[in-house]
């Protein structure tokens, strides 16, 4: 499956006009050069991240002052996850208000939380024997959501909100379980993000800087998406039978609960969000491709 023929397909199926890019050069050096220091991060596991961000010695402006503590216990509280791949126990800022800053300070979180959710597949991942191709990408996929994080971060600060700290805990799971979380966070829920932030940077005609950000993002969350499908595939391949008609049944009842919800998009203008009309559409192309 090639996730972004798949999404450039979608998108372009539903706009008849799709709006010419015009790069910020102000943010796409922003993003080069917070990339070129993200890069230097080691994410191969949670002992030499945490020290390489010590050593980073990050202020409270920073992504970094989101992880406030790493021993919190927390209880699930999910609702239909559209922006990627959460930690299993990952609970929705609570965030007084509406609008722009109040949309980029929960992305901003997210965005942070996805960051452990990569490191942690990355160690499962070599526990379970998987391929060092598939482990180094969920590495860097970490650190591109370090950059996401830090880039919500900003604009949400701009606009006057600032976001909550984020608590990880890190949980033990079987094969079976991340290969569900897999299959759904990812194969779904990641694909999804990438469809709506393709979605958005094709119609920010006005915000070029805005649409620079969701260009990055979208391409990132697309090559998210296949490794999620990547490794759907490799899983696929250490389970039983049985286990794989439970992963294809959990598949089909988030594509369906994505279709209901109408793709669980609440509408912030300025954004480049679909309308109600297009996110109605937007969510049943999408999910007629998956089950294609």
């Amino acid at each position: 499956m090639n996730l972004l023929q798949l999404i450039e397909k979608s998108t372009k199926k539903l706009s008849q006009v799709l709006y010419p890019s015009r790069p910020s050069q102000e943010w796409a050096d922003y993003i080069t050069n917070q990339r070129n220091e993200i890069d230097k991060i080691d994410c191969s596991n949670f002992k030499s991240f945490l020290m390489d961000l010590q050593r980073q010695g990050a202020t409270e402006k920073e992504l970094f002052a989101m992880v406030d503590d790493i021993d919190v216990d927390l209880q699930p509280n999910r609702k239909t996850n559209t922006g990627g791949r959460l930690p299993p126990a990952y609970q929705e800022p609570q965030i007084m208000g509406e609008g722009i800053g109040v949309y980029f300070a929960k992305s901003a979180h997210e965005q942070a939380a996805a960051v452990f959710s990569y490191i942690a597949l990355a160690t499962q991942l070599r526990s379970f024997g998987a391929p060092t191709n598939l482990i180094e990408q969920c590495q860097s996929a970490a650190k591109d959501n370090i950059l996401h994080a830090k880039i919500m971060q900003e604009l949400s600060e701009m606009e006057g909100v600032f976001v909550p700290s984020f608590h990880y805990v890190p949980t033990s799971q079987s094969i079976l379980e991340v290969a569900m979380q897999n299959a759904v966070d990812g194969c779904i829920y990641e694909t999804w993000a990438a469809l709506l932030a393709n979605w958005q940077s094709t119609h920010l005609p006005s915000d070029p800087e805005l649409q620079t950000v969701y260009e990055q993002i979208g391409k990132n969350k697309a090559m998210h998406g296949q490794l999620a499908w990547d490794l759907h595939f490799w899983f696929l391949s250490k389970l039983r039978t049985r286990e794989k008609k439970q992963l294809s049944r959990a598949q089909s009842k988030a594509i369906a609960q994505l279709l209901l919800a109408e793709g669980n998009i609440s509408y912030v203008a300025g954004l480049g969000l679909p309308l109600s009309h297009e996110k109605k559409v937007l969510s049943s192309v999408f999910c007629a491709q998956l089950v294609a």
